[in-house]
């Protein structure tokens, strides 16, 4: 269903979710202290507690975009400067859930899953803007693909087919998997309803499209100016268009795709799978430029900062790669935990045990192995329940179920370090003189693309409506278009 959200505890002042809820003591055990830090080269950027009702837990934390996301079982989503950990607004989002998913935010608007919907807030005030009910469980991040400039009276490109809205090009979109192996990208449209006497014109969420692959989408889905990416439990990557269901190439692993793709200049995906393998591959033409053997499952999202590669194994291998070559500078072994930040000159990880740990990005050496920081330094993490793999910066973050949150970062690093370089070309970027013609009208695409979307891209489903019968026609190995979807109310 779609509609504007409407939700009567919609609380919006801090500690105000609930007349029960209340600011969870801050324990000092859980605070590692000044000196212990500095023994391993880190000071406390801030910690700060969730205000948490009777009953209530958190169950996903997240950052995206300079913001800190908070979410809990009870359907509280609290929201923190996440340099500065200074609370924002918190808003109950109405349904219980059990699992969440990590939110992302855009310059005006903050998107978020709860159960089987979809919300989008207003980020400076976290007040709702609107909602829609999905048509299955999320199963990954959202993701955000801004709007795109257009030129001085140039038209709308496209049409929704499923529902006959006409999407603007420069329209934000956000994009959600589904448990279900589909993926759905929403974005806002003008609609004209006509009573019987007047006519009132609406701005209302719209599907934009959907894609069918096997398997949950626990990939979190890739913007890439005006195409997306996105993997799943069938092996494949895809690319498609932004704002129009178009295939454009697909890529095919050996193995389920579970981890987030990481991104690389600006058509290069780092691409982690199950087959023991990890890949780079081109964007736009699905060639492969380099193959690297894992040596077990990567079940974790590369990161990816300067040249460097990093993945760790399902054995917990840490190995460092060229991102130009994929050959290997070094391997280590790190017990199996998750990768956390990258600093100028340092890995964080942390161990099974919830300790953490540091390895030399030149070389590889281990700086601190989890029972110094443990033991020697006294810096206790075991408590933080849960961690974010920080694929924007260099700063480190826990938390733990009872709301109470902590960031960490290297002594001195008073501005956070982001792991692409400021002013780089977005991820995508297509140079005027690269792309002097486009599929199917002006799309965007370089035309090395054709042949690869021709040969070997996803396929609507037969079933779904088609635009005056020029729909790609449908193949049994690709995703599939489902013309289902639920229609704006």
């Amino acid at each position: 269903m779609f509609g504007r959200a409407v939700v009567a505890c919609a609380l919006v002042t801090w500690g105000g979710l609930s007349a029960s809820a209340q600011v969870t003591p801050l324990s000092r055990d859980l605070n590692p202290s000044r000196t212990a830090l500095s023994r391993i080269g880190l000071e406390r950027g801030w910690y700060a507690g969730m205000p948490l009702g009777a009953g209530e837990r958190i169950i996903e934390i997240s950052t995206s975009d300079g913001l800190f996301f908070a979410q809990s079982n009870l359907g509280g989503f609290h929201v923190l400067d996440a340099e500065t950990g200074r609370k924002l607004w918190s808003i109950n989002l109405g349904v219980r859930s059990y699992d969440a998913f990590p939110a992302s935010a855009s310059k005006n608007t903050v998107y978020v899953t709860n159960s089987n919907y979809l919300h989008a807030i207003d980020r400076k005030t976290g007040r709702p803007i609107w909602n829609v009910l999905l048509p299955g469980l999320p199963s990954s991040a959202t993701a955000i693909s801004p709007g795109l400039p257009m030129e001085k009276n140039e038209p709308p490109r496209i049409s929704n087919i499923a529902t006959g809205y006409v999407v603007p090009t420069d329209g934000e979109i956000v994009m959600v998997g589904l448990a279900s192996g589909k993926v759905y990208a929403y974005t806002l449209v003008k609609q004209t309803v006509h009573h019987e006497t007047t006519t009132e014109e609406l701005t209302v969420p719209t599907q934009v499209w959907n894609w069918q692959a096997g398997g949950p989408m626990t990939a979190r889905p890739v913007a890439a100016n005006r195409v997306v990416a996105f993997a799943g439990y069938d092996g494949r990557s895809y690319v498609v268009m932004r704002d129009e269901r178009t295939p454009v190439n697909r890529f095919v692993t050996g193995g389920p795709i579970v981890a987030s793709m990481g991104t690389h200049d600006t058509r290069t995906l780092i691409i982690a799978s199950m087959d023991y393998n990890i890949y780079a591959v081109d964007l736009f033409t699905a060639n492969q430029k380099w193959v690297f053997p894992t040596g077990s499952p990567a079940l974790q999202e590369p990161l990816i900062s300067d040249s460097d590669v990093y993945v760790v194994n399902e054995r917990g291998i840490l190995t460092s790669l060229d991102v130009e070559s994929g050959k290997p500078r070094w391997s280590v072994p790190t017990l199996g935990g998750p990768l956390l930040a990258l600093s100028p000159t340092r890995i964080y990880l942390e161990s099974r045990d919830g300790d953490i740990f540091i390895v030399d990005r030149k070389t590889g050496a281990m700086i601190a192995e989890p029972r110094v920081t443990f033991e020697r330094a006294g810096v206790r993490t075991r408590e933080y329940s849960m961690e974010i793999t920080n694929s924007e910066n260099d700063r480190l973050y826990f938390g733990t179920e009872y709301g109470q949150v902590l960031c960490l970062r290297e002594i001195g690093a008073t501005q956070p370090r982001p792991l692409r370089k400021p002013g780089a070309k977005p991820f995508g970027y297509i140079p005027p003189e690269g792309d002097p013609k486009f599929m199917q009208g002006q799309t965007g695409v370089p035309a090395d693309a054709q042949s690869a979307a021709d040969a070997e891209a996803p396929k609507p489903d037969a079933d779904a409506p088609k635009a005056d019968g020029d729909a790609p026609k449908p193949d049994a190995d690709a995703p599939k278009a489902d013309g289902d979807a639920p229609k704006p109310e």
